[in-house]
């Protein structure tokens, strides 16, 4: 068992990493990323990591990498030109399955939230009481996504059962 750490130790040590150069570098860095690439590069890539100079992109398949490997300079200098300083070095990019499980985990969650979100006709809405229900339901769970998706579950039961039965 170890020894218990002393808070204002712990907290001078997160304080110390939190103000680390390099790490604000790579957060910057890896937003940067997320702009200067663009919609259509950033949904097939990951921005890994940033470490030493040099900016580890992961990408979904090799056609991609080989494409992005010949636009790297051009990504390099965008970059650099964004972060107002010469930070990054070189660009590696290789290709990862983690990319394409990133992408389905995303779908899987809009898809999820289009399921459960009310889709009440015009003029429809909750009264007072089932209001009060849905933002009381959820008040016991810890986790805050899922008391929202609860709350929105229960808003989307609420508006079928006063529609009725479906009809179709």
């Amino acid at each position: 068992m170890s020894e218990p750490t002393r808070m204002g130790g712990a907290v001078s040590r997160f304080l110390a990493a939190a103000a680390d150069p390099r790490a604000l570098d790579a957060s910057r860095v890896l937003t940067a990323w997320a702009e200067v690439a663009g919609e259509q590069v950033a949904s097939r890539t990951l921005g890994g990591r940033f470490r030493d100079g040099t900016l580890h992109v992961q990408v979904d398949s090799h056609a991609w990498a080989d494409e992005l490997r010949l636009m790297g300079e051009t990504f390099r200098r965008l970059l650099n030109e964004r972060l107002g300083k010469e930070t990054v070095r070189a660009i590696r990019f290789t290709v990862s399955e983690k990319v394409k499980a990133a992408r389905r985990r995303e779908e899987a969650d809009r898809d999820a939230a289009r399921r459960y979100e009310p889709r009440g006709r015009a003029g429809e809405s909750l009264d007072a009481e089932e209001r009060r229900r849905v933002s009381r339901a959820g008040g016991e769970v810890a986790d805050a996504g899922v008391a929202e998706a609860l709350r929105r579950a229960m808003e989307a039961d609420l508006l079928r059962r006063k529609r009725g039965p479906e009809k179709g």
